[in-house]
């Protein structure tokens, strides 16, 4: 092996499988050798593919990670206008439900703060930390429109109850 990098197409089917034995071997040695042997394995196998997959496409997971990185800004800008929508439509509401709504509101811009640093992470770490910290942001913005879903349907919940009482309130 002359050099320190090969491609998958490079690395013969028993290379492959000793750099996933010698990875398992190291992942128990981690684990004082009390962990599952079969997990360990299957561990290894992940990692050493991953890492072959990495070094015969580089040029594509630069892409992965822009076109992620991306998307998140996409993602947190649209979020940033629902914020703006939601705030709006929270003011209409009553008084005691705007409270409510607002303190759920600077949840959500804490959230939103927290996505923008991972954001921020995403841009300035290499790719031998982008897959988990690609997970991490997914997980966060998976979290975060969970939080914008249930604040938008609070706040509609909140003007169809005002709605109705200005009508039972007409009607009297």
């Amino acid at each position: 092996m002359g050099t320190k990098t090969q491609s998958v197409a490079s690395v013969s089917s028993e290379q492959r499988r000793e750099m996933i034995a010698e990875a398992a071997y190291y992942r128990a040695e981690h684990n004082g050798f009390s962990s599952d042997a079969i997990a360990d394995w299957l561990e290894a196998e992940a990692e050493v593919d991953r890492l072959l997959m990495r070094q015969e496409s580089p040029r594509s997971e630069v892409d992965s990670k822009r076109s992620f990185q991306r998307n998140l800004e996409e993602q947190l800008t649209e979020w940033d206008e629902k914020l703006e929508e939601l705030t709006a439509a929270a003011k209409k509401a009553g008084a005691t439900i705007s409270k409510e709504i607002h303190a759920q509101m600077q949840t959500l811009a804490q959230e939103r703060s927290v996505a923008q640093r991972k954001l921020a992470e995403l841009r300035d770490h290499g790719a031998e930390a982008w897959d988990e910290l690609r997970e991490g942001a997914q997980q966060l913005l998976d979290d975060f429109r969970g939080s914008v879903e249930k604040v938008a349907a609070r706040v509609k919940k909140s003007a169809k109850e005002q709605g109705e009482k200005s009508g039972a309130q007409g009607g009297k």
